[in-house]
C-alpha cells in the first residue's frame, strides 16, 4: 500500500469540507499506524534503522496506571523507545489549520503555537500523568530488552517544532518542561517527532508517496471491503 503525502496533509492539516464528519473514523483506522510509518521512514532516511516491536499497550511497573502505545527499538545505540502517539489533526483539539503552500513564517508560527500548547496543556505544573505527559513514566520493557537504554518518544501529527528550521525530530530536556519532578523523574530527555513537518519536507523534496506494510491497516481495509459490497 502507498500513502499519498499531499492528500494526508490536505486532510489532517488543511481540513477539507468533508473532514469534520470523518476525522475520528479515519484516525481510528490508520492514525497510530500512520505516525509509526512516518517515523520509521524518517529514521531510514537518516540511515538509522528501527524495528517496531509492539503496537499493543505498553504497561508501567504497576498493575494499574498509565499505558503507552508502542515499543520501538533503534538498533544504532541499542535504544528502546517507549512511545506515545497522538494523531490529532491540525484543525481539531483546539488546533490551527496549516495550508500546504503556507510560507515559512506561517509554518514557524504554527510550530511555535503547538509547542506552547503542548507545554501548557500537558506538562507545565503537572503533578500526575495525563494523556501526553505519561510518556515520562518509565514502563516495563518487553522480554529480552531489559538491559537496553530507554527513551521516551512522542509521535505527533501536529506541525510542532522547537526551532526556526522546523526540524521534525528534536529533543528537549525534561527539566525544561515545567513538570513536578517528584512524579516525573525517570528521564532527563524527551524525543518528539512531527509527522506533518516531515511530510512537508518530503513533498517539498519531490516525494509524493511512501510505501508501507502494516498488517493492522490492511486487515481493517479488507474487513471494510467485505462489509461494504457494491
Amino acid at each position: 500500500m502507498k500513502i499519498d503525502i499531499k492528500k494526508c496533509l490536505e486532510f489532517f492539516d488543511e481540513g477539507p469540507n468533508y473532514g469534520d464528519k470523518h476525522a475520528s473514523a479515519i484516525v481510528g483506522m490508520i492514525g497510530e499506524d500512520l505516525n509509526l510509518i512516518a517515523f520509521k521512514h524518517y529514521m531510514q532516511s537518516i540511515k538509522s534503522d528501527i524495528e517496531i516491536l509492539s503496537t499493543n499497550s505498553v504497561p508501567n511497573t504497576g498493575r494499574v496506571g498509565p499505558r503507552l502505545d508502542s515499543w520501538i527499538f533503534k538498533k544504532h545505540g541499542n535504544i528502546l523507545y517507549q512511545c506515545e502517539i497522538k494523531n490529532w489533526s491540525s484543525w481539531a483539539f483546539g488546533g490551527r489549520r496549516l495550508m500546504i503552500n503556507a510560507d515559512k513564517l506561517d509554518a514557524q508560527e504554527n510550530a511555535n503555537y503547538y509547542w506552547n500548547k503542548i507545554l501548557n496543556d500537558h506538562f507545565i505544573g503537572k503533578r500526575r500523568s495525563d494523556r501526553v505527559s505519561k510518556v515520562l513514566i518509565e514502563m516495563n520493557p518487553p522480554i529480552g530488552y531489559e538491559k537496553n537504554k530507554r527513551r521516551p518518544l512522542l509521535l505527533f501529527w501536529w506541525p510542532v517544532s522547537k526551532d526556526k528550521k522546523l526540524t521534525p525530530f528534536f529533543t528537549v530536556k525534561t527539566s525544561a518542561l515545567g513538570v513536578r519532578f517528584n512524579y516525573f523523574r525517570d528521564f532527563k530527555e524527551l524525543d518528539i517527532f512531527s509527522v506533518s513537518l516531515y511530510f512537508r519536507e518530503l513533498l517539498n523534496g519531490g516525494v509524493k508517496h511512501i510505501e508501507f506494510n502494516v498488517p493492522r491497516v490492511e486487515n481493517r481495509k479488507k474487513i471494510l471491503d467485505s462489509i461494504l459490497k457494491k
